[in-house]
């Protein structure tokens, strides 16, 4: 892990500096992209520790209950197939998503409860989020700058993303990301 990472990054670094110096950001946008996976991989290699769909639900546990002793937001929280081994950077990614959504509820939504489905099918991680607050108020077209980083992040793992707005009950977020 410490070769991959020590070796290959600095020529992915230098690959990228040429191509900005180039005026190529295709390339470096790609080599960037290179660089995330080389990180990611060599987090991978270097933890002792697997990361799987459950300790993924058990950290989004651990988060509601905090959220539910701040705010007495309630919460639901259903984990299927939590075997699933997750990629360090599927779990990073899949982290900041749920804490965005957690922190959008908190901020806008006038919610009582989190709901949060976990799981897997077909050999892709199924992410469910919903609130029983306002939803999204329709004249903030697009959405705030959080979903479109969620939506970057998704992307990010080839995944799919659909927001389902039901302005003025709640609203409710659906994740896909193939699974490595």
């Amino acid at each position: 892990a410490r070769n991959f990472h020590d070796q290959i990054g600095p020529m992915l670094l230098y690959g990228s500096v040429l191509a900005r110096k180039r005026g190529d950001e295709e390339m470096r946008e790609h080599i960037s992209l290179i660089m995330d996976a080389v990180r990611d991989i060599s987090h991978d290699l270097k933890s002792s520790e697997l990361s799987t769909v459950g300790s993924f639900g058990k950290a989004v546990s651990v988060l509601l209950e905090k959220v539910k002793a701040a705010t007495d937001i309630d919460y639901s929280l259903q984990v299927g197939n939590s075997g699933q081994i997750l990629a360090y950077g599927q779990l990073t990614q899949l982290e900041a998503i749920v804490q965005e959504l957690i922190s959008n509820s908190i901020k806008h939504s006038e919610c009582r409860e989190i709901m949060v489905r976990l799981g897997v099918e077909k050999r892709k991680m199924v992410l469910n989020y919903s609130d029983d607050g306002e939803g999204i108020n329709p004249s903030l077209a697009g959405g705030g700058i959080g979903l479109k980083n969620i939506g970057e992040r998704v992307k990010s793992m080839n995944g799919s993303f659909m927001l389902n707005n039901s302005w003025p009950r709640g609203y409710s977020v659906d994740i896909t990301i193939p699974l490595v």
